[in-house]
């Protein structure tokens, strides 16, 4: 096979890679997405670049005991590469994506040339192209930390294969030959080239002395040698900081030396070369594992009982089988990828409580399998019958198949007369045995998706098709080795079982794409599996498109399968509220809280709901609780001081100074330490949490709320006024601050000042649609409309299902006396909200006044 078919092979599955892909370029932002990038501050280039290596992949602070452990700086800079090119803009993200894993798939081909016969390895990066398990990490943009782990993975397997070479032919060519110490004898039957057939053979006797003394003066690490490997090390280490499991890649390169060599004819030589490698890995394996436990803080992260819960199970015996069984699942889903889903925690796979569940079957011959296989090439290292198959290449001096050294022996048997076209010349270049080469496939499989195991640390989730893009190129590896086995039998049978697998595995994964395009499309697609996951997080973003009855349903259902979710209770109050069934998302709250008493925002709308009833008393006793609430452990830390500062300043409108005007004070002074030294927030939580989402969609409804509220105490005023003030300074990049302030700007009359700092707050977090929707109402209140309505036109972006964002839009439209723009936003507003009062009556008072003006 020549140069040229290689390079056809390379071009014909880049291009399978990256088509097959195609159609996810037009897809949005969906799933993790939104926290990774969107409300992720290391991606904006407002935040420090210092940053991305002192947080975690979702942006906190690994020294916060919130910190979710994933340390991923390097494909954050790849987020942050893209957010300054083209901004915010998916089509840019999905790209790089695409193009990731179009060089992945070169470099699965390359890496099969290494291990595999023939052009086997080109069927196995067609299978790695098209293999559907792949698309949460190629259609979900979260998912680039796995593409880019592997690619630094492979190359920096092949820097050690190529570490391998050099090394084994400077051993071969350079040892000394001397009369010292240990005398190996090999008597060489050789016929000289100019001898007939005919003539008598000559018989040469040859002595290999091999020199312990000199043994040391070879250079281990020689120049050609030390560069390699110094590269294999530095791509380890991007691998380990794109993605967790990279740094498997040093035991898998310690078990590839190992497996080329055990039976070598010149192991006595070698073997010091492998010895040298393999121990200059190991330690500095060691050292990176411990600086990445360091970077941790020397403890694994907490996760909730939903993301794992077979970890926080009583039970040793139901643990032990869960979790021997899970390794087994992920197996299945790369055989058969038919039943594929966004997120497998809580209940999607049923825990294995009993040692007669009928899944232990499968269980135990997997593992059967396993150790046969690996038992094999045990024996067969043992026997006599196993060697390293060399590549065959003819010596034109004496005829025989090249082997290590053989220069040397060609040299000793024509009396030092070698010509130049020998083409054996420094040949030590090995391939392995089919044992081998399923083992080292195993090793593929095995070793990188031993992090995600649980067997050495709880893992924050159950099951992850993204978790098994790196390990899949040892399988399909594995599969193309046995469709090669079978050519020789029935080639016509193989050829078109293969073209039929490729097919099949191409239409899933095109059908696959569909799902990733949007986040409605996604959770309808696992309600199958993960019902109450898919149920609960397809109601929310149903309600924010104003589809409430589809979304209401959406989140019963979810509670019917799982009533524990505190945040599906938390979702269905907030729709319960706009819908103005105040006593019904009273009780939603109530339960929110009641699983899970941190819900900070769940305490700030309970109480908003019953200052909405005029229950006063037991309204500030929330607020009073809310505000006091522990941030430890939270996965959205942001979020729960936020919407603490809110609770802390609805408590100083509502007291007065008779109560608790002081202890408020005493609140907000220590709020504002907290915001500077306990929690260094630099970017804003998602808006779907905040209470400000449901209450600032339109320009009316947060005034009319305040309106029910007492107004604040004249005399702390100006004392609240500057503790908000210090907040801001102290956190001058944390957009809640300003926030605060602004309202409490808002109720001292200082509308001006208010507009300004939302405007501030805006531009701190642009992704935010709550936070540009109030700085836009701000604005509109200050009489500064062009810049509202640049705000107005941001929200709509940022929401264009959201009908009031239109509405909002029109009316800004409306005031500026641009009526036919105006009167567009209403019609959109109301095909998505159809029979919305504000927008039919807008539109009505629309009307009346084209109709007067033509007139």
């Amino acid at each position: 096979m020549g140069l040229r078919s290689l390079d056809w092979d390379g071009f014909a599955v880049c291009v399978l890679a990256v088509g097959i892909y195609v159609n996810t370029l037009g897809h949005g932002f969906v799933y993790d997405d939104n926290r990774v990038i969107l409300t992720n501050p290391d991606v904006q280039a407002s935040s420090q670049l210092t940053d991305v290596f002192r947080n975690d992949f979702w942006g906190t602070p690994l020294s916060s005991s919130n910190s979710h452990g994933s340390y991923r700086p390097l494909c954050t800079l790849s987020y942050r590469l893209n957010h300054w090119i083209s901004g915010f803009q998916p089509f840019g993200f999905h790209l790089v994506n695409i193009i990731l894993h179009g060089l992945a798939t070169l470099l699965v081909l390359v890496t099969g040339r290494v291990l595999l016969p023939g052009r086997v390895s080109s069927l196995a990066a067609a299978l790695f192209a098209v293999h559907p398990v792949h698309v949460e990490a190629v259609a979900g943009l979260a998912g680039r930390a796995d593409i880019l782990s592997t690619v630094f993975y492979l190359i920096s397997f092949l820097c050690y294969k190529k570490h391998v070479n050099v090394r084994d032919h400077v051993l071969s060519t350079k040892l000394p030959l001397t009369k010292d110490v240990f005398v190996r004898n090999r008597v060489t039957l050789k016929r000289s080239a100019n001898h007939k057939r005919t003539e008598e053979i000559n018989f040469t006797s040859v002595k290999y002395v091999f020199n312990f003394k000199n043994m040391y003066s070879i250079p281990l690490l020689p120049k050609g040698e030390s560069v390699y490997f110094s590269l294999f090390l530095v791509f380890s280490v991007c691998a380990l900081l794109s993605k967790e499991p990279g740094i498997t890649v040093i035991p898998l390169a310690i078990c590839y030396d190992i497996i080329l060599h055990l039976r070598s004819k010149r192991l006595h030589i070698r073997g010091l070369g492998v010895f040298s490698s393999a121990s200059a890995s190991l330690i500095y394996f060691s050292l990176i594992f411990i600086c990445r436990l360091y970077v941790m803080g020397l403890h694994t992260p907490s996760f909730s009982k939903a993301d794992n819960p077979t970890a926080k199970e009583v039970s040793i015996l139901t643990r032990t089988l869960t979790f021997l069984y899970l390794p087994v699942f992920n197996f299945l889903l790369l055989v058969c990828p038919r039943r594929l889903s966004f997120d497998w925690s809580m209940d999607a796979i049923p825990r294995i409580t009993s040692p007669f569940d009928s899944r232990l079957l499968p269980t135990a011959l997997f593992y059967y399998t396993l150790y046969y296989t690996v038992n094999r090439f045990v024996r067969n290292y043992r026997s006599k019958n196993y060697k390293s198959v060399m590549k065959r290449q003819c010596c034109k001096v004496c005829k025989q198949n090249s082997e290590e050294d053989h220069q040397t022996i060609c040299k000793i048997v024509n009396n030092n007369n070698l010509p130049t076209s020998c083409h054996c010349k420094n040949s030590s270049n090995q391939t392995l045995s089919k044992k081998s080469i399923v083992t080292m496939c195993l090793a593929f499989i095995v070793l990188p998706f031993t992090p995600a195991t649980n067997l050495f640390f709880y893992v924050g989730f159950v099951v992850a098709e993204r978790v098994l893009y790196l390990p899949s190129v040892g399988f399909c590896m594995l599969v193309a080795l046995g469709a090669h086995s079978l050519w020789n039998h029935n080639r016509n049978f193989v050829l078109v079982g293969c073209l039929l697998l490729l097919a099949v595995l191409s239409a899933r994964t095109l059908q696959r794409n569909r799902d990733w395009a949007s986040e409605e499309s996604l959770y309808r697609s696992a309600v199958h599996i993960n019902p109450s996951k898919a149920y609960g997080n397809l109601g929310s973003i149903l309600s924010t498109a104003g589809r409430l009855e589809e979304a209401e349903t959406a989140l019963r259902r979810a509670l019917e399968h799982r009533p524990n979710m505190a945040d599906v209770h938390y979702n269905l109050g907030n729709l319960l509220n706009r819908q103005k069934k105040f006593n019904e998302a009273l009780i939603s709250y109530q339960h929110a809280i009641q699983y899970r008493p941190s819900l900070a925002v769940a305490h700030l709308n309970l109480a908003q709901v019953m200052e909405t009833l005029d229950r006063w008393k037991e309204a500030e006793e929330v607020y009073r609780k809310c505000s006091q609430l522990d941030v430890t452990g939270l996965k959205d830390p942001r979020s729960h001081e936020e919407a603490r500062a809110s609770c802390l300043y609805q408590l100083s409108r509502l007291c007065d100074e008779r109560t608790c005007q002081t202890e408020v004070v005493k609140f907000l002074k220590q709020q504002t330490k907290s915001q500077n030294s306990s929690f260094n927030t630099r970017g804003y939580s998602s808006s779907s949490r905040m209470p400000s989402d449901a209450i600032t969609s339109e320009d009316n409804t947060r005034s009319a709320d305040y309106t029910k509220l007492t107004a604040l105490n004249k005399t702390k005023a100006s004392e609240s006024e500057e503790l908000f003030l210090r907040a801001v300074q102290n956190s001058p990049d944390n957009p809640a601050a300003y926030v605060n302030y602004g309202q409490l700007l808002v109720q001292l009359g200082k509308v001006g000042e208010a507009a300004a700092i939302y405007l501030k707050a805006a531009q701190l977090a642009p992704r935010q649609h709550a936070l540009v929707t109030s700085a836009a109402i701000a604005l509109r209140q200050a009489g500064r409309l062009a810049e509202a309505e640049v705000l107005y036109r941001q929200a709509r972006d940022l929401k264009p299902n959201d009908a009031t964002s239109h509405s909002n839009l029109g009316a800004i439209f409306h005031l500026q006396g641009k009526y036919r723009q105006a009167a567009s936003c209403y019609r959109e507003a109301l095909r998505l909200a159809p029979g919305d009062h504000i927008t039919v009556t807008n539109l009505h008072k629309l009307r009346n006044l084209l109709a007067r003006n033509k007139r």
